[in-house]
């Protein structure tokens, strides 16, 4: 470097090191070598600015490279979200939470539209065309964990619950047979069963939708009637 050599060609050399002089080629497409070289020498001694329009092939690359990426991205933004059943499932279980534990100070518009929005995700993530009736026969499967497994043996649904989920809706109901087994994984194979078949669902039903057991003496009442 010597004391001729302007800022901007030391901002530039320093910036593309021994690459310099293909760098100022390539920002200078379309002119002879010679008067590149002459550009060139100008430019060190501070006499010449490179126009600001310039731009190198790997700029125009990067470039290109950048605006591919931009339109990839925001086409992936705008497609519509697709959820999986985990997904649906998993709200389902957080929604319902939710509306046990929080229903009493909500406001009634805020309670309706949770609701609502359970009865979808219960469509969403149970078997095709699925409905219980109030006479449905059912079958409360037990293991030696919480894990549990309660059939609606008429339509032959299953629905994976837990013994703390049954014990607080459910406990002591009557029309249904229980069964217990000793080994959890003989759950898991009757479990496996029903998933085969495309009939087992991964959460606890809803109930006065999906299950219609009676919870009380009256509900027992009006269902023998």
């Amino acid at each position: 470097m010597t004391s001729q050599e302007s800022p901007k060609w030391n901002e530039f050399s320093n910036k593309h090191g021994k690459k310099a002089w293909n760098a100022f080629l390539k920002l200078h497409k379309g002119m002879s070598q010679s008067k590149v070289s002459e550009l060139y020498g100008l430019f060190k001694d501070g006499q010449y600015t490179i126009p600001s329009d310039a731009t190198s092939t790997t700029d125009e690359v990067e470039a290109t490279k950048a605006k591919k990426m931009k339109s990839a991205v925001d086409k992936e933004k705008s497609k519509p979200k697709v959820e999986t059943t985990e997904d649906l499932v998993l709200e389902y279980k957080r929604l319902s939470s939710r509306l046990t534990r929080f229903s009493r100070s909500m406001t009634p518009e805020v309670k309706a539209e949770g609701e609502a929005r359970l009865v979808e995700l219960a469509k969403l993530t149970a078997p095709r065309n699925y409905e219980c009736t109030p006479t449905d026969g059912w079958k409360l499967w037990t293991g030696p964990t919480q894990a549990s497994l309660l059939v609606n043996e008429t339509k032959r649904v299953a629905f994976r619950c837990s013994r703390s989920w049954w014990a607080g809706n459910y406990q002591g109901a009557k029309y249904v047979s229980y069964e217990t087994v000793a080994d959890q994984g003989t759950l898991d194979g009757i479990a496996a069963q029903y998933a085969r078949r495309k009939t087992l669902v991964p959460r606890p039903p809803l109930n006065g939708v999906e299950i219609k057991l009676p919870q009380s003496a009256r509900d027992v009442a009006l269902r023998g009637e």
